[in-house]
């Protein structure tokens, strides 16, 4: 069970950063870091009010929020 689960972390993860470069690329952010703990990817997006590290799981909501905010995800979508 744990090989399967760090399998789906690390095509989160992997999902995670496409996505938030892509978010940069596009503008919606300015950037973004991925720290490395043990075998967990913590992502930083900036913020004005905090910068407290996200799991993926986490970072994808935020991101995928940002860009539906942006007008964005719907043309990507398409």
């Amino acid at each position: 069970m744990s090989q399967k689960w760090f399998a789906e972390q690390d095509s989160l993860s992997d999902a995670v950063e496409e996505l938030a470069e892509t978010t940069v690329s596009l503008g919606v952010i300015s950037s973004f870091m991925v720290r490395y703990q043990g075998q967990q990817r913590r992502f930083y997006l900036p913020s004005e009010s905090d910068s407290q590290p996200l799991t993926a799981e986490q970072a994808y909501l935020r991101l995928k929020q940002l860009m539906e905010e942006s007008g964005l995800l719907s043309q990507i979508s398409s």
